[in-house]
C-alpha cells in the first residue's frame, strides 16, 4: 500500500516494473495475492492502481495530475473542486 486516503476509503498503489510479470502487462502472482488479501480483509476498499507502463509516457506535472484526476474515485474529485 502506498497512499491511503482514509476519508475515502482508497488505497493508491504505484506499480513499478517488479509488480508484473516479465515482459507483460499482467500483474505477477505475489502481486495479485497481496491485493486479494488487501480487499478480502478491507471490505468496501477502493483500489487505484497507477502502473508504471502509463506513468512513465505522461510529458509532464500537469498531465501526471490530468491523469490522478481520471484515475482518482468521484469523491476525491468533488473534494478538489470544493477547495
Amino acid at each position: 500500500m502506498d497512499f491511503y486516503i482514509p476519508e475515502g476509503h482508497c488505497v493508491i498503489e504505484v506499480d513499478g516494473q517488479w509488480y508484473f510479470q516479465q515482459g507483460s502487462q499482467k500483474l505477477n502472482a505475489s502481486s495479485q495475492f497481496r491485493e486479494k488479501i488487501l480487499l478480502q480483509e478491507e471490505k468496501g476498499l477502493t483500489l487505484v492502481h497507477v502502473p508504471y507502463f502509463e506513468w512513465d509516457y505522461l510529458k509532464d506535472q500537469e498531465a501526471q495530475k490530468n491523469y490522478l484526476r481520471h484515475k482518482l474515485p468521484t469523491f476525491l474529485k468533488k473534494r478538489e473542486r470544493d477547495s
